[in-house]
């Protein structure tokens, strides 16, 4: 097979030099599935946004400048996930809320600016993550409390038995056991634009009132759905994504060489073709998700049809 690439080819394979980028991909994981729909999850966030200026105020007092404040994202969150993500030391607000431990945390070199800013200082330079010494921790604490407190009461919730933790060891010792409870957080996040750095405070809230499935439309869906029997719920099965398949005599597989072309029978733009165990299931169109390349679900075919969706995975 000859290496020398033909400006077809070249085309095939690089595009246009002024070619979009890959399609950003919403995460999901289906280890972790939603329960909130697109819409709910905007209904949340005009909920926590009615505190949006009661948050600016707080800010602008705490730090004794203009510093506004955003809501500027909600979300599902499971919080395994998000202990897993953390690194010591860290600024986490562990609190009880609709009747499950809950968090806020602030990213530590931020805190550490702020921190700063509240004793006084009017020059605020980058530092290394460190943990926090008493009279630091309690004042990051006093901070995230009231933030805390405010989007709480934004959702009819009362944060309490709020307590500081800054590494694992804390963590554990006064996290409750929560092994056998609902993973599933709302995660409300709150922007603050500061002297000391721009950051982002996670506020994780709980209680089933906030994850509940909306009534009506999504629940008229999943009614139709079948149900599978228990002892087979958790089977895994294989999900493929192929975009196109040729078929070669032997004697050019065995001289493929790197830097050859293997032409396929399909437009550039074309979806990728989606298989169940080897039984074709729907197709897809490809994108990326945190610089990794993932899928967007555009067909699905169950029985009774197929149906469009915006189901993310990864190949």
């Amino acid at each position: 097979m000859a290496s020398n690439l033909s400006p077809e080819e070249v085309h095939a394979l690089v595009g246009d030099a002024g070619g979009h980028a890959a399609t950003a991909i919403e995460p999901r994981d289906f280890r972790q599935p939603r329960r909130l729909s697109p819409e709910q999850l905007v209904r949340h966030k005009r909920t926590a946004q009615r505190v949006q200026k009661e948050l600016g105020r707080l800010a602008e007092a705490t730090f004794r400048v203009p510093t506004p404040a955003e809501i500027v994202g909600v979300s599902e969150a499971s919080m395994p996930e998000v202990v897993r993500e953390l690194e010591e030391p860290f600024a986490a607000l562990l609190f009880d809320c609709g009747g499950q431990s809950c968090w806020t945390i602030w990213d530590i070199s931020i805190a550490l600016g702020a921190v700063e800013r509240m004793l006084g200082s009017t020059k605020v330079e980058e530092q290394k993550p460190r943990a926090l010494s008493a009279v630091e921790r309690s004042l990051v604490q006093s901070l995230l409390v009231k933030i805390t407190t405010l989007l709480g009461s934004a959702f009819g919730l009362e944060p309490k038995n709020p307590r500081y933790v800054q590494d694992f060891v804390s963590l554990y010792a006064v996290q409750d056991a929560q092994d056998q409870g609902d993973p599933q957080r709302l995660c409300v996040q709150v922007g603050l634009q500061g002297e000391y750095g721009s950051g982002t405070i996670r506020v994780y809230l709980g209680g089933p009132r906030l994850l509940e499935p909306a009534n009506g439309a999504a629940q008229g869906k999943d009614k139709h759905r079948p149900t599978l029997p228990a002892h087979i719920s958790d089977l895994e099965v294989q999900l493929t994504a192929e975009l196109a398949s040729v078929e070669l005599p032997l004697k050019d597989v065995l001289a493929i060489e790197p830097g050859d072309v293997i032409p396929l029978d399909v437009e550039v733009d074309s979806p990728l073709a989606l298989y169940v165990e080897d039984e074709a299931c729907g197709s897809a169109r490809w994108g990326e998700r945190s610089g990794r390349i993932a899928l967007r679900i555009t067909e699905f075919t169950r029985r009774g049809g197929a149906q469009p969706g915006n189901t993310t995975t990864k190949p």
